[in-house]
């Protein structure tokens, strides 16, 4: 909140909007076809940890963080992204706060879990070109690699990349 401790890390809606909707047109135009879009779960503003030394109140509240979840949506819509809205998949279960840490702020095991589960099936239903069994290896897995070549055939591998999407590699 631009208010609070975290202020530089806050971004004003009409710019995440702004940002957000650059993104995607971005990857649009780079021929990326397998784009969603993820809402932020909601906040827990009354944890232990949500509440900063010597500030009084939350350092994020859940009325602020509904109105960037709202904006996710409107931007998945508007572009015809499908959308992860982690938001109302947890608000929408009861005792939601128990999928996130202390801090109210980040997910759990138990909020990860749900998250995963909730992308997979998105993805299945969605984008199912994304699913991790249709993609293809951009690495050999380590069964397949040759040790006393492994030189060589990380050269070819780079110079495949290279080739495919320029040198502008470290």
């Amino acid at each position: 909140m631009p208010d609070r401790a975290n202020a530089a890390a806050h971004v004003p809606l009409d710019a995440f909007i702004k940002n957000l909707l650059d993104i995607v047109h971005q990857l649009q135009a780079a021929g990326v076809q397998n784009i969603l879009l993820v809402t932020p779960p909601p906040v827990n503003e009354a944890a232990p940890g949500a509440i900063l030394p010597n500030e009084g109140s939350p350092n994020r509240t859940f009325k602020f963080t509904a109105q960037y979840a709202a904006a996710v949506r409107n931007v998945a819509s508007q572009l015809s992204v499908p959308v992860l809205d982690v938001w109302r998949a947890f608000t929408e279960r009861h005792n939601w706060q128990s999928l996130l840490r202390p801090d109210g702020l980040h997910l759990n095991r138990d909020g990860q879990q749900e998250v995963y589960t909730a992308l997979m099936k998105l993805i299945e239903e969605a984008v199912p070109a994304a699913r991790p069994a249709a993609l293809a290896w951009h690495h050999p897995t380590w069964w397949f690699v040759d040790y006393a070549q492994a030189n060589k055939q990380w050269a070819a591998e780079r110079a495949a990349y290279e080739a495919r999407f320029g040198s502008n590699l470290p």
